[in-house]
């Protein structure tokens, strides 16, 4: 008599293949039969790569398997195409302005985060994960999205919010991960968002900066206003040797 064996059930995971991640393993944490992909810390699968948005697509899982879908434009274009049957191409056409809708919207309003000290140390999300201000006079911001000249506005409101609501802040964090691109409007707010800052005795600090936000920012003498003091290869870097500084402050 043969002993009959339990079903085995596996994870299910994500593999990459081709480009700089090929053969990557990605296992897949579901929460309510999906998870979102994309670039931000707080994707449930982060992919930190230049193309990647922050929510990128969402990882659907029922009966018949695993789905993937974009993030914002599946639903909009799937019910577009019903509300125009038989004419479904009216349906896709109005898919695809949505899409291009839901595109200008995430670039001109990209996720902004105020973090603070995660328990896997790392910084996250303050809001959503409850955690508590890094330092009475630190304050730290992720701006998930390149900054051009469509959001520029956006960032430098989150920022001065920063300031306005911490009215002890001596020095403000900038973590780089989600900025993949930064045009002459982001230069110039980020110059007059230092000059405002020193203006009020807060020094302004960035960390992870990528390789092509590096070179615009060394090209156009941004590095010097920002001084390369207060430029950090990584988010720990950044954190000791700031609180360091506060300690002697």
């Amino acid at each position: 008599m043969t002993e009959e064996q339990p079903d085995r059930v596996s994870a299910p995971t994500l593999v990459m293949t081709g480009g700089p991640l090929d053969g990557t393993v990605y296992p897949l944490t579901l929460v309510d039969g999906e998870t979102i992909l994309g670039s931000s810390m707080d994707a449930g699968v982060q992919i930190m790569l230049g193309n990647v948005e922050p929510f990128h697509a969402r990882i659907l899982v029922g009966r018949d398997g695993l789905a993937i879908e974009d993030a914002g434009s599946a639903t909009g274009t799937f019910v577009a195409t019903l509300a125009f049957a038989p004419n479904i191409q009216n349906g896709i056409l109005t898919g695809i302005l949505l899409s291009l809708a839901l595109l200008m919207y995430r670039m001109m309003r990209p996720r902004v985060a105020v973090l603070g000290m995660h328990q896997d140390a790392t910084l996250r999300d303050a809001q959503q994960h409850n955690l508590p201000p890094l330092h009475p006079k630190l304050g730290a911001l992720r701006f998930d999205g390149a900054l051009r000249f469509v959001n520029v506005s956006y960032f430098e409101d989150a920022m001065l919010k920063l300031e306005r609501e911490n009215p002890n802040i001596s020095h403000v964090l900038v973590t780089c991960g989600g900025i993949n691109d930064l045009d002459a409007s982001g230069v110039e707010m980020l110059l007059n968002l230092i000059r405002r800052f020193k203006n009020n005795n807060i020094t302004l600090t960035f960390s992870g900066i990528k390789k092509q936000v590096h070179a615009v920012m060394e090209r156009t003498k941004l590095i010097e206003a920002i001084g390369t003091e207060n430029i950090f290869p990584t988010d720990r870097d950044a954190l000791d040797q700031l609180y360091q500084r506060l300690e002697h402050t």
